[in-house]
C-alpha cells in the first residue's frame, strides 16, 4: 500500500489534479463512419451515458439476442447483428453483459471481423470509464488505508490495490473471479435455509440465482422500485412462491423520493430532483420492513446504484443483532470504496471483510460481511 501511496503523490507533484486523456476516445473521434455499441443493456447504457460526456454520440446498439427496434431510453435503432454488414466502416464498442467469457467475447470479435469491421475500430468497454484525479485519491487515502488494513486476508488486500489503480489509469483488468458473483463459495457458507434481501432485484436474475445455487430452502425478499423492472420481476417469479416481491426502494427511512426510471439495469434515485428525467417513488428501510413482517435475514445483498450508504443506514439494527452476511456493491463511486467497508465495520465490529470484483471493467466490485 505504501506503494500506492508514493505513486499517487509522484503523480500529484508531476502532474496536480490533471487526469490523462483517454486515448480511445480521440480514437473514437478521428474516426469515420458510425459508432456502434454492441449489448443493448444497462452496461451499453452506461457506455453511452459516458460518451456523451466526453462529447460523443453513438449511432446504433446492437444486439446479438434480437434487434430491429427502437431502444426507449436513448431513441437509438438497435441492430441485429447482420445489419452491422450494412456498416463495415464502423467502429464499435463491445458492450455485453459481464457474465461473457473472455473466449465468448473474442468470439464476437472474430464474427465481427468476418463481417469486415477492421479489428483495430473493435473496443471494449473498460476502456471507456471515467477515472480519479490523483489529487482526490491522495486526499482520501487515510481513509483507504484503513479499510485496506482491515480486510480479512491477502487476495482481498491484492484485489483492492488493483482495483484503486484502475480507477486510476487506462489498464487492463487481471483480478476478475471467476467464481459466481454474490455466491462465492470461497468466502460465503449457506445452509438449507436461507432468508435473502435481494436489494436492487432488477427483473428477477438474482433471485433466481439465489434459488439455484443455493437450494429451495430458501426465502427471497425482492425490492426493486423501477415500475418496468418491477412488472418483469413480477412476470418472471410468478410460479414461484419463495420469492417475494416489493415494488419500493430500500432506503434509511420510508419516504418518497424522485428516481430516475430507466427500466434496465441503472436505475437509481434522482438526488437532483429533476422530475423531467424521474417518478416518485416509495422507500422503506430495512429495520421497519423486517421487524413489521417478522422477517430474520441471514444474507443481504445490495446492488442499488449508489444507495448502498442510506440502505445500510437502514439496516443497522438488524445488522447489530442478527449479523447477516452482506454482499454490498462499492463500485458505483470513488467514496464507496472507502464509506462502505468502513460504514459496515461501524455496524458491528464482528464482521471480516473481503473484497471481489467479477467483471472485466469498472461494475461488479462487491464488499463480503461475514
Amino acid at each position: 500500500m505504501q506503494t500506492l501511496y508514493q505513486y499517487i503523490k509522484d503523480k500529484v507533484e508531476l502532474e496536480g489534479k490533471k487526469i490523462s486523456e483517454n486515448p480511445y476516445i480521440l480514437q473514437i473521434k478521428a474516426g469515420k463512419g458510425p459508432l456502434v455499441l454492441y449489448g443493448a443493456g444497462s452496461v451499453g447504457h452506461a457506455v453511452f451515458e459516458y460518451l456523451l460526456e466526453q462529447g460523443i454520440e453513438a449511432d446504433f446498439f446492437c444486439s446479438g439476442l434480437n434487434g430491429g427496434y427502437i431502444d426507449d431510453a436513448t431513441g437509438k435503432e438497435v441492430l441485429k447483428r447482420e445489419d452491422l454488414k450494412r456498416h463495415t466502416n464502423s467502429s464499435v464498442i463491445l458492450t455485453i453483459g459481464d457474465t461473457a467469457s473472455e473466449k465468448e467475447k473474442e468470439e464476437i470479435c472474430n464474427s465481427l471481423c468476418d463481417m469486415g469491421v477492421e479489428r483495430e475500430r473493435i473496443y471494449r468497454k473498460g476502456w471507456f470509464e471515467n477515472k480519479v484525479p490523483y489529487q482526490k485519491m491522495l486526499e482520501c487515502f487515510p481513509q483507504i488505508k484503513k479499510v485496506y488494513d482491515m480486510l480479512a486476508d491477502e487476495k482481498s488486500k491484492e484485489i483492492y490495490k488493483k482495483r484503486l489503480y484502475y480507477m486510476l489509469e487506462y489498464s487492463t483488468v487481471d483480478f476478475q473471479q471467476k467464481s459466481s458473483m454474490y455466491i462465492d463459495r470461497e468466502i460465503l457458507n449457506f445452509g438449507n435455509e436461507e432468508t435473502i434481501i435481494d436489494a436492487g432485484a432488477w427483473i428477477g436474475d438474482t433471485a433466481e440465482l439465489f434459488l439455484n445455487e443455493i437450494g429451495q430452502g430458501c426465502r427471497v425478499y425482492s425490492f426493486e422500485p423501477d415500475e418496468k423492472n418491477y412488472a418483469k420481476l413480477v412476470e418472471n417469479m410468478r410460479d414461484r412462491t419463495d420469492v417475494f416481491t416489493e415494488n419500493l426502494g430500500v432506503w434509511d427511512s420510508k419516504q418518497e423520493l424522485f428516481f430516475a426510471e430507466k427500466g434496465n439495469g441503472s436505475s437509481h434515485v434522482n438526488n437532483e430532483r429533476d422530475v423531467r428525467e424521474g417518478i416518485r417513488v416509495k422507500t422503506i428501510d430495512l429495520d421497519t420492513y423486517c421487524e413489521k413482517n417478522s422477517i430474520v435475514p441471514t444474507y443481504i445483498k445490495m446492488d442499488i446504484e449508489g444507495a448502498e450508504y442510506k440502505a445500510l443506514c437502514g439496516a443497522k439494527k438488524m445488522i447489530a443483532m442478527h449479523r447477516p452476511k452482506l454482499a454490498i456493491c462499492i463500485y458505483h463511486s470513488f467514496e464507496d470504496f472507502y464509506t462502505l467497508p468502513l460504514l459496515i465495520k461501524k455496524l458491528n465490529t464482528e464482521y471480516k471483510l473481503y473484497i471481489r470484483h467479477y467483471s472485466d471493467c469498472e461494475v461488479d466490485t462487491i464488499v463480503y460481511a461475514v
